[in-house]
């Protein structure tokens, strides 16, 4: 790997501080290097919040990269992608769709009849009511 490549990568994006701290990360977990206040604090993050953050982070993360435009859009186009998921999405929870792609409306519909049948499970992670817009930021 080129690091000098990937240190003026992220030097562009900002992001220099969060390279310089996953690196120590990355150096605290195999044992080269003791823990320091920052990799805790990464450590900790990262085992009570997973990849993802927190619901809300990634509720919010998902309606940003759904639109520019408002939050209210990006909260539609997200609803939206998660209930009528794209057809290479679909192929792998429907394989009828690889022979039969004609079937894809009927699968959503499917897919949709199973939301509402367990309703109370898909709710919560449907409600987009605690994204506003101070939360994108």
């Amino acid at each position: 790997m080129d690091n000098e490549y990937i240190s003026q990568t992220f030097a562009d994006m900002g992001m220099t501080t969060f390279h310089e701290r996953i690196i120590t990360l990355t150096k605290v977990i195999f044992d080269q290097q003791p823990m320091d206040e920052n990799s805790e604090i990464l450590l900790k993050h990262a085992m009570e919040y997973g990849i993802y953050g927190t619901d809300v982070t990634y509720k919010a993360g998902r309606i940003a990269s759904m639109s520019e435009q408002s939050v209210t859009a990006g909260k539609l186009r997200s609803w939206t992608a998660a209930v009528f998921l794209p057809y290479k999405r679909m192929k792998a929870h429907y394989p009828v769709l690889q022979k039969y792609p004609v079937l894809l409306p009927f699968c959503w519909m499917k897919r949709i009849s199973g939301y509402l049948k367990n309703l109370p499970k898909y709710k919560k992670m449907m409600d987009y009511s605690n994204v506003t817009q101070a939360t994108m930021r």
